[in-house]
C-alpha cells in the first residue's frame, strides 16, 4: 500500500474507530508486504506466523491487537440492528481480517473462534454456504486441537444456524 493509500485509508477508517484504537489497529497498513516484521514468505502457505519461535514481542503485540480491534469492529456491526450494504461488506472484510491475524499470532482457540465469527457473519447475511464453510472448520479444529467446552459448543451453533440459513431445519437439529 503507498503512502497516499494509506493515508486515504486511515481517514476513512477514522470515522469509525477511535484515535488511539485505530493507531493500533492499522498501524502495519502503510507497511508493504516486505516490511512486515517477520512475515517470510513460506511458499505454499504464505506468511510465517509472527508468533513462531524468535518473532519479535512488539509484532506479535501489533497483531494481536488489530486481530481483537477487527473482530470487535465485526461484532458491532453484527449488533446493529440494521446495516447498509457497505456494512455488510465491512463486516465480512473485518471477520476475515481478524482471523487472519489470529492466525499469525493466535492458536487453535482464536482460530476457531475467528471461523465461528466467519460463519456467524454470513448466517447473518443469509449467505449459507460460507456460513457453512466456516462453521465446519471451526468444528474441525476444535477436533483437531482437542479444543473443549463453549467453543465446541459454539461450533455446533454454528453449524446449527447455517443449516437453517440454508434451509434445512432438520440437519440444524
Amino acid at each position: 500500500v503507498s503512502r497516499p493509500q494509506a493515508e486515504r485509508l486511515h481517514g476513512a477508517l477514522r470515522e469509525v474507530l477511535d484515535g488511539d484504537e485505530l493507531e493500533i489497529a492499522f498501524k502495519p497498513l502503510a507497511h508493504s508486504r516486505n516490511s512486515i516484521p517477520n512475515a517470510d514468505y513460506d511458499g505454499g502457505r504464505g506468511y510465517t506466523p509472527v508468533g513462531a519461535p524468535g518473532a519479535p514481542a512488539a509484532a506479535l503485540a501489533e497483531e494481536r491487537a488489530q486481530a481483537v480491534a477487527l473482530f470487535n469492529h465485526a461484532w458491532s456491526l453484527l449488533d446493529l440492528p440494521e446495516r447498509s450494504a457497505a456494512q455488510d461488506f465491512d463486516l465480512i472484510h473485518c471477520a476475515h481480517a481478524s482471523r487472519w491475524h489470529w492466525g499469525r499470532a493466535g492458536g487453535p482457540q482464536e482460530w476457531a473462534i475467528g471461523e465461528w465469527q466467519c460463519s456467524r457473519s454470513y448466517a447473518v447475511l443469509g449467505r449459507a454456504e460460507p456460513s457453512l464453510v466456516h462453521a465446519q472448520r471451526c468444528l474441525e479444529l476444535c477436533t483437531e486441537h482437542h479444543l473443549e467446552g463453549y467453543i465446541v459448543a459454539s461450533a455446533h451453533e454454528a453449524l446449527a444456524r447455517a443449516y437453517l440459513v440454508a434451509g434445512d431445519p432438520i440437519a440444524a437439529r
